[in-house]
């Protein structure tokens, strides 16, 4: 069993205050270029910018894909990422968009495994999801390269939405958020 620190326990309290209060209103977090407009198609070379919120069912990126292009995700934590009381995924690192396995889930929270929005991916694993063809994948299957940047390619047009994997109606004792930038490579 791991031992939390006080400075882990008091950033995970920190990471659930700020997630589900005020940090809802903040701005768009942006690194230096325009936040993409809903809706709007990349040109090759273009970025856009979306948060997602592990306390949200699901963020709308109002970016929308184009069918065999492909794009490259990369994801920029803004805080720890927390499950309820879980901080550490089944190796006892850190919770991140990989998320965690049932081993490191509780009991009682493996009881509602079979709930989960996605129950053949893991627990809290980011979600890519095109409601516009009902496509969905997890960035596990996903290729990541050396600096943890995901390859993309919709099956389908239409905007992409994320969403961590959970227990609808349990996503309340969630903590954190990240930056994803959506960049079209063809």
């Amino acid at each position: 069993m791991r031992r939390h620190s006080f400075v882990t326990t008091a950033l995970a309290a920190a990471t659930l205050l700020l997630t589900n209060c005020s940090v809802m209103q903040l701005p768009a977090i942006q690194h230096g270029d325009p936040v993409t407009e809903p809706g709007r198609q990349l040109a090759v070379g273009e970025r856009g910018y979306f948060r997602v919120f592990t306390s949200e069912s699901a963020a709308d990126s109002g970016i929308h894909l184009s069918s065999g292009a492909s794009y490259q995700l990369m994801i920029n934590p803004w805080s720890i990422w927390v499950d309820g009381n879980l901080l550490y995924n089944e190796n006892g690192e850190a919770i991140d968009e990989r998320g965690f396995n049932n081993e490191a889930m509780t009991w009682i929270g493996g009881l509602f495994s079979p709930l989960r929005k996605a129950p053949s991916n893991r627990w809290f694993e980011l979600m890519l999801r095109q409601p516009a063809c009902n496509s969905e994948q997890g960035v596990t299957a996903l290729e990541r390269d050396q600096q943890g940047r995901y390859r993309y390619t919709p099956s389908c047009d239409g905007n992409l939405v994320a969403f961590v994997n959970d227990v609808p109606g349990f996503y309340g004792n969630n903590g954190g958020f990240a930056s994803i930038t959506v960049q079209r490579l063809r």
